[in-house]
């Protein structure tokens, strides 16, 4: 990851949480999600840690929210705190259930001045100054380091307690939803499926004449059908995109608008993080950022992962 992101480089736990953006301008706080869907009713505890504990009166920082067992303290995974995020009643009681903690890692906007084109290490360490060590907010665990053995450490403790780590370029601007030379996340669960592309979608711009994304299917063994767990929909190069393209044509069954329906010949082994329960999917479940590893040529589509395998080995 050095030889990416530079030596030395901030190494910070990657939480396993959501990505939220804090608007605070006297008392009043307001919190969104990465796609800036405003969130702040669900979270009535986090704008009283902001309003508590963040020394600014106008301020805008990003910070990974996550959710912790009230028992144990432990943290819970990505799909316990998204009820919260998706509840509109009984949000005190979620609250208790669901309680939350604030890591904060980026500053975009103090007292009216933007930092977005200031070095990350600046924007970092200035908010590093702003927010108080509150046990429910703080900064994001981390280090500036050059070392191999301490980035090791750091990793071997998140991999443990989290997702993994993220290293980051400490000269890097700024730039909304990207890591592209700005920080590259080290994680060591990723799982792998071999699943059957059974539906496609045109892309749009440049890439308006290709199939864009596409929806994976696994293999029913007893009814002998394909049911929907995902969607494929980025990370592709457009000599991938150009490949998948070339194999999926000849498959097209039915076209409707953007949707095209596809007969189940393509096997792809995609890498993911995590299965979700999902009513969005036929199979009940949705794979959580699926990523193209490569085709499975060597398969036939019944080959696939089935659902029965899934339910057993992965659930």
């Amino acid at each position: 990851a050095f030889e990416k992101v530079g030596k030395p480089a901030i190494i910070e736990i990657k939480y396993d949480g959501m990505r939220a953006q804090i608007h605070k301008k006297g008392k009043i706080v307001r919190i969104f999600t990465r796609n800036l869907d405003e969130v702040t009713n669900q979270f009535p505890d986090a704008v009283e840690y902001v309003n508590d504990n963040v020394k600014s009166d106008e301020i805008i920082f990003e910070c990974e929210m996550v959710g912790f067992n009230p028992k144990t303290d432990k943290p819970l995974p990505f799909q316990k705190l998204s009820r919260r995020v998706k509840r509109k009643y009984d949000i005190k009681g979620m609250e208790k259930e669901i309680p939350v903690k604030l890591f904060c890692f980026d500053l975009l906007m103090l007292k009216g001045e933007s930092y977005l084109n200031k070095d990350f290490e600046v924007r970092h360490d200035l908010l590093a100054s702003i927010v108080k060590n509150s046990g429910h907010i703080m900064m994001a665990e981390g280090i500036k380091t050059s070392s191999e053995a301490e980035a090791e450490k750091l990793f071997r403790k998140g991999i443990k307690e989290q997702e993994g780590v993220m290293f980051k370029n400490i000269k890097a601007k700024y730039k909304a939803g990207s890591r592209v030379g700005y920080g590259v996340k080290l994680k060591s669960h990723m799982k792998e499926l071999d699943l059957v592309i059974t539906e496609a979608y045109y892309g749009k711009g440049r890439r308006s004449k290709w199939f864009g994304s596409f929806t994976l299917s696994c293999y029913d063994k007893d009814n002998g059908e394909y049911l929907t767990i995902g969607k494929l929909g980025t990370g592709f190069s457009d000599k991938q995109l150009s490949e998948i393209n070339e194999k999926l044509k000849k498959y097209v069954v039915e076209e409707n608008n953007e949707r095209v329906v596809l007969s189940p010949k393509i096997v792809v082994e995609v890498r993911y993080e995590e299965i979700q329960k999902s009513p969005t999917y036929k199979s009940g479940y949705a794979l959580r950022f699926p990523r193209l590893v490569r085709f499975r040529d060597d398969k036939n589509p019944d080959e696939a992962n089935s659902i029965q395998y899934i339910k057993k080995e992965l659930i």
